[in-house]
């Protein structure tokens, strides 16, 4: 597992309520599936890096982003959909590098999408 600087990336389990984002609808023939199921098929995860030029700002927030993973366990597509625009491109530049093991229905590997917050605070 690789980590990339302070910031933590956050699968749903956040105490601080968060307002769901109105999410697309997927595309056709992708499956959209549970931040906690895909949780358990994340083989790398590189957490975000906390923009230097908000460190001064001491600005903290939240980035909902939507994730499709292809049959290999590859992300290919990521889009901020909620949150500060400040931390969004750290948030989807980080989930591009994660890996999953590939989501199995009927004994095949699918295309899916999934929703990941990810929670940003300045270093400490």
């Amino acid at each position: 597992q690789k980590t990339n600087g302070p910031a933590q990336g956050d699968l749903g389990g956040s105490s601080m309520p968060v307002a769901r984002p109105l999410l697309p609808p997927s595309p056709p023939g992708v499956l959209r599936i549970s931040s906690r199921v895909m949780n358990g098929l994340l083989e790398t995860k590189v957490d975000p890096v906390y923009p230097a030029e908000s460190i001064a700002l001491d600005a903290q927030g939240t980035v909902v982003v939507l994730a499709t993973v292809d049959r290999t366990g590859e992300v290919r597509d990521v889009q901020a959909v909620s949150g500060p625009m400040r931390f969004r491109d750290a948030a989807v530049a980080a989930v591009k590098q994660w890996h999953y093991r590939p989501y199995e229905m009927e004994g095949a590997a699918v295309v899916v999408q999934t929703a990941i917050t990810l929670n940003f605070a300045p270093p400490r």
